[in-house]
């Protein structure tokens, strides 16, 4: 997630690093697709925050910052 305050984020990208992250933490979680279980779940077995929360406060810091503002 290093530099993604500065990418400029489409709703389709978001939308591929969502599945990437849900794939990614079925993997972890030796848990199959038909074992029925909610990525929520999952999410919260292992206590991570979902990758959309962590984008969009990486950027709402890096505008908050002035960055912006100043270009």
């Amino acid at each position: 997630m290093y530099g993604s305050e500065t990418w400029p984020m489409k709703d389709e990208d978001m939308q591929r690093l969502e599945r990437t992250e849900c794939v990614m933490v079925r993997w972890m979680c030796s848990v199959r697709l038909k074992n029925r279980i909610s990525s929520e779940e999952l999410n919260g077995r292992l206590g991570i925050m979902r990758i959309m929360e962590i984008v969009r406060r990486g950027q709402l810091g890096w505008f908050g910052f002035g960055h912006l503002e100043r270009k």
